[in-house]
Order: structure tokens, then C-alpha cells, then sequence
């Protein structure tokens, strides 16, 4: 018996081939999707069963930012009246460290990826208190204020007097800084920079109106990167009380070591400061 051979029905077979193509596509551009997902931040970099201090055998990495006089850099080598306190501490604790200036973003990122175990200096607040544990403070301020800067090089008024007057000006903000918080509370909308001098330097450009700052570091900061316009930034009678909450070191709750390390520092730095080794920072504040 004879087969009768069977036609092939070439279109049906180009669409199957056209189907099986595009298939395999999508089937080899998977890894790529996979790649560009989203991880969220886990601290994984904690070991569980380390609830102990280790000053010999344990290394402390503290992530800082430019604040200047407190702490800061100059030609990469680390300087400031609170850096120097830390190195004091430090030494008396007889722990391995190391200080990494950073952006204060960046700070905290690593600070909650492990990378960091402690970033300074911080105020303490409500906020934070949630998902960090504190040092005591280097320095003892009552009533420190934070004052709004502008610029304007010809002399005419510049009203700034209430909290009605801020919301009608474009105001900066500096990541990380607490008194963002306030801000947040009143209602305020204000631009964020990353840095004190990414945000005076829009204040210079006239992209924001004014900015809130501490004075001393205010000072710090025009003398050291805007002397030309030392002039023309300008500090206005109103300002912020703001509490009593001090530079410390900011530690993550999840990092098992943290309470140990706390007491152990904190006891180091208050038999430093009993015996006046800190007696002349008093009027650097």
C-alpha cells in the first residue's frame, strides 16, 4: 500500500517559526530582567552571636561628614576639635578604627547596610531613637540656634521674621540635618542638597531663597570655600532654638555590639573630660 506524501503547508509553518523566534527572545533576554530588579537593603553584615565589646579584635568603622570646625577634612587628612576628642576616646577604649568622610546620605546607607558601625556626629531625636542607639554627647550646648543665610549683594531688606515669612521664600534644606525634621513638622516645603556647600552654592545662584545653619559652621564654610562673596551671604535676625540634643555617635539597634561599645565609650569619654583634658573646646561650641 502506497503512502500519499503530505504536503507541507508552508505559511502555517512560517507563522510556527515566526512564534518560536520571538519565544526564545524573551526566554534569553530573562537575565537581564532579573539584573535590573530591585533589592531592598537588608543588614546581613551583623554577626548574631557577638553581644560583647572586643576593643583587640573587633574593627570600628565610623562614617563622618564635613562639618567644619567640628570635623572635617583639608588636603585628605581628617581635622576639627571633635575629631580629635574621638581619637582621645578611641585610644582610651584601645579599640581598632577607622573614620571614612562621606556625604551624610551616603553615611547612613552604609550605617544600615553594616558597612558602617557608627556615623557622627548626630543629634539625637524621637525619630531616630526608633532604629539607633547613642552615645552621650562631646559637647554640652544649652541653647544652640540654627540661623538662615542669604545672599544679596546690594543692600535692601530681606524680610524674615516669623514662620509665615519662611513659607513665602524658597527654602534649602541639607540631607541628613536634623532640623529638616522641623521643617517636616511645620509644614514647610524646601529644596534638599547633599552637602552645606551644594546648597550655598544655590543659594548663590538664587535657586533658593535661604537656608538654615548653624553660625559657626556657617562661618567655616563661607570663609573656606566662598571668600569672594563673604559680603554678599548674610545672616538674618530670625532663627531656630533647637534642643539640647548634641553631637554622638548614631549606632543601628540591629548591630548586636552596639549597647556594649556605648558603654564602654561613654565611660572612656567622661574620665577624659573629668580630668580638663577638653577644658579649652568650651569656646570653639
Amino acid at each position: 500500500m502506497k503512502h500519499k506524501k503530505q504536503l507541507v503547508q508552508w505559511p502555517n509553518m512560517l507563522i510556527i517559526i515566526s512564534l518560536m523566534a520571538v519565544f526564545m527572545g524573551l526566554w534569553m533576554n530573562r537575565p537581564e530582567a532579573v539584573l535590573n530588579t530591585v533589592v531592598p537593603v537588608k543588614t546581613t553584615k551583623y554577626n548574631a552571636d557577638k553581644t560583647y565589646f572586643e576593643p583587640n579584635l573587633d574593627r570600628y568603622i565610623i562614617a563622618t561628614g564635613e562639618y567644619e570646625p567640628y570635623i572635617y577634612t583639608e588636603n585628605g587628612v581628617n581635622k576639627g576639635f571633635e575629631y580629635e576628642m574621638l581619637i582621645e576616646i578611641f585610644k582610651e577604649m584601645e579599640i581598632d578604627y577607622e573614620i571614612r568622610t562621606m556625604s551624610w546620605v551616603r553615611g547612613l546607607y552604609n550605617l544600615n547596610t553594616g558597612d558602617a558601625f557608627a556615623v557622627f556626629p548626630y543629634a539625637k531625636t524621637s525619630e531616630r531613637e526608633q532604629s539607633c542607639i547613642f552615645t552621650d554627647s562631646l559637647i554640652d550646648v544649652e541653647d544652640r540656634k540654627v540661623y538662615f543665610y542669604y545672599y544679596q549683594k546690594e543692600e535692601r531688606p530681606f524680610v524674615l521674621q516669623s514662620i509665615e515669612d519662611l513659607k513665602r521664600h524658597r527654602l534649602g534644606g541639607i540631607s541628613g540635618y536634623y532640623y529638616t525634621e522641623i521643617y517636616d513638622e511645620l509644614g514647610l516645603e524646601y529644596d534638599q542638597s547633599n552637602d552645606k556647600i551644594e546648597c550655598f552654592t544655590k543659594l548663590k545662584e538664587g535657586r533658593i531663597d535661604t537656608v538654615a545653619l548653624n553660625p559657626v559652621v556657617a562661618e567655616a564654610l563661607i570663609n573656606r570655600y566662598f571668600p569672594e562673596d563673604k559680603a554678599a551671604f548674610k545672616k538674618s535676625d530670625f532663627s531656630f532654638t533647637v534642643p539640647p540634643s548634641g553631637d554622638r555617635l548614631m549606632i543601628n539597634r540591629e548591630d548586636p555590639r552596639a549597647e556594649a561599645f556605648v558603654e564602654q565609650f561613654n565611660q572612656a569619654f567622661h574620665k577624659l573630660k573629668d580630668s580638663g583634658m577638653w577644658d579649652s573646646h568650651d569656646e570653639e561650641k
